[in-house]
């Protein structure tokens, strides 16, 4: 048996030095949230927040979409 292990990244490196970073980030923290990354480090804003959002409502880690229906409400969610 393998022990188990976290995994994480920084992200803020694959996209120093790009235009467009934060679509980059995006399309990144989306990539891996779908292999089962633990943690990333990234520089946060309104369109990154919302994709964490989203991704923790799809992944079953937020109960009956509450955080993600919180802020849609709030006016959190810019891609709505």
């Amino acid at each position: 048996d393998y022990p188990e292990y976290l995994v994480s990244c920084g992200l803020d490196n694959i996209s120093s030095g790009m235009p467009a970073r934060t679509l980059l980030d995006i399309a990144m923290v989306t990539m891996c949230a779908a292999c089962g990354q633990n943690a990333v480090l990234i520089k946060l804003n309104p369109q990154v927040a919302a994709f964490f959002k989203a991704i923790r409502a799809l992944q079953g880690q937020d109960e009956y979409c509450m955080d993600y229906l919180d802020a849609y409400r709030e006016g959190l969610l810019i891609y709505s």
